[in-house]
């Protein structure tokens, strides 16, 4: 009866040292929709599990067709932190495990797909966005959307008076708030241009002007500057003010309160003032301009 017994022993060994491998990936297993640029973890069983030595983790955005690395963990350690990475956008995913005993492995995959999304900030520009022309010193609302808008965590104003080649600051919003009270600068260009940037945690997406605009200088009728009584054929001096650099400057008159105008004269460079014989219309609607 000896002989039977070390025959049975060593028939028991042999099987306990190759038992088969078996590993199930237990997520993600199919269905579930992840975020490009994010991180998720990554679990599954392996079996006979105190005899694992190394698990290797690959993972697919084409159903299969090709694989790349997420990591490698160590004997039992049966979890691991997946970035997910950026630009991402496919539905066809999946995660494969390969887990070995050194003499003996096995690999899973997901039973079926999972989706990663690529989450984009899209901006756009609806004020001032090409054409406009502002005056200095005065007060601009400039607009626009952001999506996904309830994402939104920060937006960033800027203006360029040189097409873009620089930017300068113009403030900041939070959240969803898409407008901006811009106080249009003392600084004059027809090639102007406003970008919004905005944020949410992770990502951030831009828009500028489709076009340029311009920022024009101020000009300020002094007298006649309301309540003023001519008579017809008075001697009336006009007076104005102008914060760019003027090479002329075109003066007219209304008697119908701005609805038609009549010229008055020219005068060059930064002569702000003009003699005019007052006209034998008689208006109390009248303006300079």
């Amino acid at each position: 009866m000896k002989p039977l017994l070390i025959l049975f022993s060593i028939a028991f060994l042999a099987t306990s040292a190759f038992a088969q491998v078996t590993v199930a990936v237990t997520s993600p297993n199919g269905g579930e929709e992840f975020v490009d640029g994010t991180q998720e973890t990554i679990t599954w069983t392996a079996e006979p599990s105190e005899d694992i030595i190394l698990n290797t983790i690959t993972y697919s955005i084409d159903n299969g067709v090709n694989f790349s690395a997420v990591g490698n963990t160590e004997n039992d350690d049966f979890d691991i932190l997946w970035n997910i990475p950026w630009g991402v956008d496919s539905e066809t995913c999946l995660i494969r495990v390969h887990s070995t005993t050194g003499a003996l492995s096995d690999t899973d995959e997901s039973d079926a797909w999972f989706t990663i999304e690529e989450i984009v900030v899209t901006v756009a520009i609806t004020f001032p966005n090409g054409g406009e022309d502002f005056v200095e010193g005065t007060e601009e609302t400039i607009t626009w959307t952001a999506e996904p808008s309830g994402d939104i965590v920060l937006n960033t104003l800027t203006y360029s008076i040189d097409n873009g080649a620089n930017w300068l600051a113009i403030g900041t919003t939070d959240d969803d708030d898409f407008d901006f009270v811009w106080t249009v600068p003392a600084t004059h260009s027809e090639i102007c241009l406003v970008k919004v940037t905005s944020e949410m945690s992770d990502r951030d997406g831009f828009d500028q002007s489709d076009a340029v605009f311009a920022i024009l200088p101020y000009a300020e009728v002094t007298s006649p500057n309301g309540g003023e009584e001519y008579e017809i054929s008075e001697l009336a001096t006009i007076t104005w003010g102008f914060t760019g650099t003027a090479v002329s400057s075109v003066v007219y008159y209304s008697i119908n309160s701005g609805i038609d105008w009549t010229e008055i004269g020219t005068t060059q460079d930064d002569d702000f003032n003009i003699d005019w014989r007052v006209h034998y219309e008689l208006s109390d609607e009248c303006r300079a301009g």
